[in-house]
């Protein structure tokens, strides 16, 4: 049996070296020369073989019982805060163009008058619009 420190004396060695890399980690970004979208184009056809192999194992399900539910919620709160405004600060130009063309549709279909609080009409008016977003979705 190959000697192995312990699981946490691992986990604990990460957590202290793992931050110090942040300087290689964001040279490694500026200076990688692999234009990332291509080679994932290219590996499409692996990805959905990869996809397929998982639901037939029903390996996604298997995950998450394998997660359980136990602590997402304290981790989620011990980092995603903390991230939160940082995230959205930084993204707006990407949030504009992500909704730019469904802003575009809202504001290209015209709808029925309004009816009634509880009328049909106003039903109608809802799946007009949720089919033209969905038709922008879709590319269509």
């Amino acid at each position: 049996m190959p000697a192995i420190r312990s699981t946490a004396e691992i986990a604990a060695k990460w957590q202290r070296k793992a931050p110090l890399s942040t300087a290689d980690y964001e040279s490694g970004v500026r200076t990688t020369q692999a234009d990332w979208a291509t080679l994932t184009t290219q590996a499409a056809a692996n990805y959905t073989a990869g996809l397929q192999a998982a639901m037939a194992a029903k390996r996604w399900e298997g995950g998450v019982a394998a997660t359980g539910t136990a602590g997402w919620k304290e981790r989620t709160l011990a980092k995603g805060p903390a991230r939160w405004a940082e995230g959205i600060d930084k993204s707006g130009d990407a949030y504009a163009r992500g909704f730019g063309p469904y802003a575009d549709v809202i504001r290209a279909t015209t709808l029925s008058p309004r009816g009634p609080r509880g009328a049909q009409q106003n039903y109608q008016r809802s799946q007009l619009m949720g089919q033209a977003l969905n038709r922008a979705r879709v590319g269509k």
